[in-house]
Formats: C-alpha cells, sequence, structure tokens
C-alpha cells in the first residue's frame, strides 16, 4: 500500500490562526469581570480571532442567584457605577451590551465601558477596544481598537493579552505581523494559564517564529494546552508523540488517544491524522500496536473531508473509491 506522511515538524498543522480566524471569530472578552454569567455570548463583541474561546473550559459563565452578584438588581448595580465603582461599571456596560435588566444600547454600553477605562481598569480598555473595532455605540476605528485592547493587556487582561498575540500573528486589520511581538504577548497570557495562547506559544517555539526553535519547549507549552482540552494542541502533542519529538518517547497508542480527543472536537487534522493511522496508510504506522481498522479509517476521513480537508478527501478515493463531495 502507498504511504502517505503526515506533515512532519516544518510543517506541522499547529492550528492556532487557521481553525478560527477562517471564520471571522472574534475578540475574547475580558475573563477577570466577576460578572462573567454577562460575558459569555454577549453581543458586542469584537470581530477577529477570539470568539471561539468564550467556550474554553475554565473561563465559562460561573452560575449566580442574580445576574448582577452582589448588588441584586441592575438598578443597584447602576447606583454603584455612577458612584464611580469601575467594576460596577464595566457590569454595567455588559448589561446595556446585552440586554440584561435593561433595554439593549450599545452607545450606553460603550459609554460606562470608558467610564471604567479611564480609571484604567483593564475589563473596560478590553470592552473600549471591541466597540472600535465593530463600530458599536461608537464609530469603527481599528487604531483605537488596537490603542485600548494594548492598554489592557498592559493591565494585565489575559485575553487582551493572546488578543494581541493573535492579532500580530496573523497580521490582522491592517496590522503589520509582528512575530515578536506575537510571541511576546502570547508568552505574558499563557503564564497565566490561557490555554489557546499556550497553543499558540508551542507553534512559534516549533516553527521559530518571534523566538529561537525549541522543540521541547514547544512540547511544553503544547501538553499544558492539551491538558486544558485545546483540540489543536491534543492534536499537536499526538504528532509529537507519534514522531517521538521534543524529547518525547515514541508513542503511538498515546498519539491515537490524543487524536481522538481532537476528533471528536471537530478537528479536522485530528480526523485526517485517526482516519489514516486507522487505514495504515502513514509513514509511522505500527502494526503490532496499531490494528487496521478500515471502517474506523473511512469514519475518521469522511469526517475530515467534510470539512473540506483535501488530503482526506484524496484519501478516500485512493482507499475507498470514494468521490468527496467538494
Amino acid at each position: 500500500m502507498k504511504q502517505m506522511t503526515l506533515k512532519t515538524t516544518s510543517d506541522l498543522s499547529l492550528a492556532i490562526a487557521k481553525d478560527r480566524f477562517s471564520r471571522g471569530t472574534l475578540w475574547r472578552f475580558p475573563a477577570r469581570v466577576p460578572l462573567l454569567l454577562l460575558v459569555t455570548g454577549l453581543c458586542l463583541q469584537m470581530p477577529a480571532v477570539w470568539a471561539q474561546q468564550q467556550e474554553t473550559p475554565g473561563k465559562a459563565a460561573i452560575p449566580q442567584e442574580s445576574p448582577f452578584g452582589t448588588y441584586g438588581s441592575f438598578e443597584k448595580l447602576l447606583q454603584a457605577a455612577q458612584g464611580g465603582d469601575a467594576d460596577a461599571q464595566v457590569k454595567v456596560s455588559l448589561c446595556y451590551g446585552k440586554g440584561i435588566g435593561v433595554t439593549q444600547d450599545y452607545e450606553k454600553a460603550f459609554t460606562w465601558a470608558m467610564k471604567a477605562a479611564e480609571q484604567e481598569n483593564a475589563g473596560g480598555a478590553s470592552i473600549v477596544a471591541g466597540c472600535y473595532l465593530q463600530g458599536k455605540g461608537v464609530e469603527q476605528n481599528i487604531p483605537q481598537a488596537i490603542e485600548w485592547v494594548t492598554k489592557a493587556a498592559n493591565r494585565g487582561d489575559v485575553m487582551a493579552q493572546y488578543n494581541l498575540a493573535a492579532t500580530y500573528y496573523e497580521g490582522l486589520y491592517g496590522i503589520p505581523k509582528d512575530e515578536e511581538k506575537a510571541f511576546f504577548w502570547a508568552e505574558k497570557a499563557a503564564n497565566q494559564g490561557d490555554r489557546e495562547a499556550q497553543c499558540l506559544l508551542g507553534v512559534c517555539y516549533l516553527t521559530g517564529k518571534g523566538v529561537t526553535k525549541n522543540l521541547e519547549k514547544s512540547a511544553y507549552w503544547s501538553q499544558k494546552a492539551s491538558d486544558q482540552g485545546a483540540p489543536a494542541a491534543q492534536r499537536n502533542m499526538g504528532i509529537f508523540y507519534a514522531m517521538g519529538l521534543g524529547g518525547l518517547k515514541k508513542d503511538v497508542n498515546k498519539a491515537l488517544e490524543l487524536w481522538k480527543k481532537a476528533a471528536e472536537a471537530g478537528d479536522s487534522e485530528a480526523q485526517y491524522a485517526l482516519g489514516s493511522c486507522y487505514a495504515g496508510d502513514v509513514e509511522y504506522y505500527d502494526p503490532d500496536k496499531i490494528y487496521q481498522n478500515m471502517p474506523e479509517a473511512k469514519k475518521w476521513l469522511q469526517k475530515a473531508a467534510d470539512q473540506g480537508h483535501e488530503r482526506a478527501k484524496e484519501t478516500l478515493e485512493r482507499l475507498f473509491h470514494i468521490k468527496a463531495s467538494s
């Protein structure tokens, strides 16, 4: 059987950008705003790289008896905000952005976020950035968006740090790519435990973008992101184990385990890797450890092909004579 080689260390599909940015994803809102219930699924969003991570484990909404936290009502929350409480101002902004306890009003959302931002509140600065980015409640202004998200990042906001890293990594919104800045901000966010930033940091160390190549450090950060359930990182760690990279002992069964987790989460590259392995169609196929399973191979290759994965389509046609639809 003709063998098909998966991506190697020079071009591992460590998708931080491709998986999210291609769908017009959104900037993430600040994680440390206490009223997390309002952050998740907020309508006042920022079009760019980070919406998917609103569903990141560890950043999910925290159930509360009241969506207004200890304030109990929007009226009391507003009173605190009017009294100069920056955190309350952020919450009022989020309430107006989502329309919780009050009629949705983006202009008021922007106004209250700016009040908090002017008090050097990171969450307020991050929301202001989002308003400028999308033109919600204020005229769209990309330079202002970048300025405010940078302020939020400098104030320690982990999501803002990741947002900047991804922006510089991809060169979004007319901002020139800057690999060193991408690495700088990714490292900041990764050290605060952000799984997507950890995944990006692993990519930087793997490819030498913004930092000297280091497979061991790439594996280290990819493992951290994988442990938090990041599908792309799980897939990447599968490749590390399958090929014995980054100081890891080759373990194809461990690779299969990781690929399956990522594949079940919808990662097309993991689906392709899993299907190819079950088909015995990759260079590191080990018949003593992996039992060929053509039904499983077909299932996972089809799932990848259904997502537009070209190599999965080619493999399906070659092995199973299935002409995948475009």
